[in-house]
């Protein structure tokens, strides 16, 4: 039985034992309770929980597991380490796909926003989206702040200086209240496939409401860089996986923004980042996923990845359906790392790893349990250790492409947070065997498993994009 932690703090030294713990439900994105609550978004009936559940307390339909009686934010005693819980209730996950959707938001029920405008060059724009459109290659649209700027059809999209102003006509909302990516570290983006999944039931349910038949509905954002990156990285998702638009063409809808008004994305260190991951890398990652059939929006279900992503069912996510699953490092016996922190033993995860279909578990940090606790329940077990924050050998990749082909189930692959080591691996068999680009991989992996791949991983992985398509051929892996 394990206790709800209310954050995870890291201990040991460099950036990827910085990220020992993920430390917040809801990895990538969080709901605010007080604010469904103000829109009507069926999170009033709010349960107390029992003092410990257990990994495979699995939520069903509308049936959503506890939460912690606590709504308050939690202080970041070890801000460098830990990741806020921002809400104690974890309660994105309480939002089943029954609950009802949240009535739009009226301009009254805004509260004032962030006064700030971040302006970058247009070939930095460029940059950002990839490259789609360079500087002359497609007529300039003026960017500026409270200005509804169309995107498909009735939709559009704005940021906003204080409150938007009600225009007969038009139909105004946000999710900036609503919606965030927390850090691990100095990490950014982009939001995970959960609260990606939330969006596009929001905003379809905007456009086809009798409500708003007839009127422009825009989505606005506060006017910062950051919050306009991810209004649009949602509206791109939204637009790729439900209008069925390439990610092309809707990078395309924004590339040509004058001043360029977005950020990229970058990994979960304190380094100065000196790797960029665009919204255009993140949407093919996220179409290249459903291409290959590891996504299925109309059947996934986001109350359970958010229940496994939760750090007290087992911070795990299956990144391949049938074929990986990443999770974080157990521990040999369980330690009160925190109150209300507690590890997780190999013990904890037997049952919900049977219901997975796990057949092998794959360790790459230290021996920090007892191989045999798996073994014993009938998982084979694998090491293939490398350091943290470092690239794997040749003969590591080798072996692990050939632990993946002979398994008959599901691989559980970790490594300390099972975040960079477990993400690199995880990214180059996607690039060998399902022809995914690095920043595809890296973009992909990150909506799914937020802070995975860091640092130099990523050069690494970019640069072995060639040999990897090479040896795609290759029944035994690349390496």
């Amino acid at each position: 039985m394990l206790v709800k932690p209310q954050a995870r703090i890291a201990t040991g030294n460099g950036a990827g034992k910085a990220l020992k713990a993920r430390a917040s439900g809801g990895s990538g994105g969080l709901v605010k309770k007080a604010v469904w609550d103000e829109w009507g978004g069926g999170l009033q009936n709010i349960q107390n929980p029992s003092s410990s559940v257990s990994l495979n307390s699995r939520p069903s339909g509308a049936n959503e597991p506890s939460t912690p009686s606590s709504t308050s934010s939690p202080s970041r005693t070890r801000p460098s380490y830990a990741r806020n819980m921002s809400v104690g209730s974890h309660p994105l996950r309480e939002m089943s796909a029954a609950a009802p959707t949240p009535t739009s938001l009226g301009s009254e029920q805004v509260s004032s926003i962030a006064n700030s405008q971040g302006v970058e060059s247009r070939d930095t724009q460029a940059s950002l989206l990839s490259g789609v459109a360079t500087a002359g290659s497609a007529p300039a649209t003026h960017f500026a702040p409270n200005v509804a700027i169309p995107v498909h059809g009735r939709l559009y999209w704005a940021a906003v200086r204080g409150q938007p102003r009600h225009i007969e006509g038009e139909v105004w909302f946000s999710t900036d209240r609503v919606l965030h990516y927390q850090p691990f570290c100095a990490d950014f983006g982009p939001m995970n496939l959960a609260c990606v999944s939330r969006f596009m039931a929001l905003l379809r349910e905007k456009l086809q409401s009798p409500a708003t038949a007839g009127r422009k509905v825009v989505y606005y954002t506060a006017n910062t860089p950051p919050q306009r990156s991810n209004c649009v990285f949602l509206l791109g998702c939204y637009l790729v996986l439900e209008e069925g638009m390439a990610p092309e063409d809707a990078s395309s809808l924004f590339s040509s923004l004058e001043p360029a008004p977005f950020v990229a994305y970058r990994d979960a260190t304190f380094a100065r980042s000196t790797y960029d991951l665009s919204l255009l890398d993140c949407w093919r990652g996220l179409k290249k996923g459903v291409d290959n059939g590891f996504i299925n929006m109309a059947t996934f279900n986001a109350a359970e990845y958010e229940y496994y992503d939760h750090p007290a069912h087992g911070d795990m996510h299956i990144l391949i359906p049938g074929k990986v699953l990443a999770f974080k490092g157990p521990s040999g016996r369980r330690q009160m790392l925190a109150p209300g922190l507690f590890s997780h033993t190999p013990k904890d995860y037997l049952e919900v790893f049977r219901h997975k279909k796990v057949s092998a578990v794959v360790r790459l940090n230290n021996r920090e349990y007892d191989r045999n606790d798996f073994v014993r329940a009938g998982l084979r077990h694998y090491d293939l250790y490398f350091d943290d924050c470092t690239t794997p050998t040749d003969a590591i990749v080798h072996r692990f492409f050939s632990i993946l082909e002979r398994e008959p189930g599901v691989v559980a692959v970790h490594c300390l947070a099972g975040l960079g080591r477990t993400g690199t691996l995880i990214a180059l068999w996607m690039m060998t065997r399902h022809g995914f680009t690095a920043n595809e991989a890296i973009g992909y992996l990150r909506i799914l498993r937020p802070g995975s791949v860091i640092g130099p991983q990523q050069q690494y992985l970019k640069a072995s994009e060639g040999r990897m398509w090479r040896s795609s051929d290759n029944p035994e892996g690349g390496g």
